[in-house]
C-alpha cells in the first residue's frame, strides 16, 4: 500500500520535472530565436548604412566619368592642325621663258631696218598651293563615334618670283644681259597672272594638292591619339 503511494508520488514529481524541463528549454529556445531575429532585423533594417568619405566618393566618380569620357574636344583637334600650314601645301618651282617683242618704226608703211626688238626674258618662280588650315571645320557624332572633317578647296596661296634669276636675251645682238626686276616689272606681273590662271585650270594639279592635304590631316589626327575611338570621314 505504502509502496504504491510512493510510486504515484514519484510519477507526479517526474511529470512535474519533465514539464519544467520542457518549459525551460522552450524559454531558452524562444530567447535565442528572438535574439537571432533581432540581430537579422537590425542588420537588414535598423542598422545605419556605412557612409563613404566624400574624398573617396569623389575619386570614384571621377574615375567613372574619366573611363566613360570618349568625346572629342574640337579645340584639341584645332591645336593638332594649327601648325600644319606648311604640311598641307606644296611648292611648285618653275623656270619660264617669255618672249617680248616690240614693233619697229614704220615710215610710209615700211618698217625701218634695225628698229625692231625681240627680247627673251628668263626667270624663275615658286608657287605654293594648298589649303587654308584655319578653314578646316570639324563635326563629331559622339554617339556613333564619327568625326567629319570638312576641307576647303585647294588653291594657290602664294606666288613669288626670284628677282635674282631674271635674265634677258637680245635676239638681234645674240647677247644675254642682266636686268633687274624693275626693268621688266610690268611684264613679269603679267606673266605671273598667266601662270596662276593656267595652274588654276589644271585639275590634276589642284586635285593632287587636295589629296595630299587630306592625307596629311588624317595622319596628324590619327597620330595625335585624340581620334583613336572615332572613324574619320572627309567631306
Amino acid at each position: 500500500m505504502e509502496l504504491n503511494e510512493n510510486r504515484e508520488e514519484f510519477k507526479k514529481k517526474n511529470k512535474s520535472g519533465n514539464l519544467k524541463t520542457v518549459l525551460i528549454s522552450g524559454g531558452i529556445g524562444l530567447i535565442i530565436g528572438c535574439s537571432i531575429f533581432g540581430a537579422v532585423y537590425y542588420n537588414a533594417v535598423l542598422k545605419p548604412a556605412k557612409t563613404i568619405p566624400d574624398e573617396i566618393l569623389d575619386v570614384a566618380i571621377d574615375d567613372i566619368i574619366e573611363e566613360g569620357n570618349t568625346t572629342i574636344s574640337i579645340s584639341e583637334l584645332e591645336k593638332v592642325i594649327e601648325s600644319a600650314s606648311e604640311l598641307v601645301s606644296e611648292k611648285y618651282h618653275y623656270r619660264e621663258l617669255h618672249k617680248e617683242e616690240k614693233e619697229g618704226t614704220k615710215v610710209a608703211g615700211v618698217t625701218l631696218p634695225g628698229t625692231e626688238e625681240l627680247t627673251l626674258i628668263v626667270y624663275e618662280g615658286t608657287v605654293r598651293a594648298g589649303i587654308e588650315v584655319s578653314e578646316i571645320a570639324f563635326d563629331s557624332d559622339d554617339e556613333k563615334k564619327i568625326l567629319t572633317v570638312t576641307m576647303p578647296e585647294a588653291k594657290i596661296l602664294s606666288h613669288e618670283i626670284d628677282e635674282s634669276s631674271i635674265e634677258s636675251y637680245d635676239v638681234k645682238t645674240a647677247l644675254f644681259s642682266k636686268k633687274t626686276y624693275e626693268d621688266y616689272a610690268g611684264v613679269i606681273a603679267e606673266c605671273k597672272t598667266q601662270k596662276e590662271e593656267a595652274l588654276a585650270k589644271d585639275d590634276e594639279f589642284l586635285k593632287n594638292v587636295q589629296a595630299d592635304a587630306k592625307n596629311t590631316i588624317s595622319t596628324l589626327l590619327i597620330a595625335s591619339g585624340v581620334t583613336k575611338d572615332y572613324t574619320i570621314i572627309f567631306s
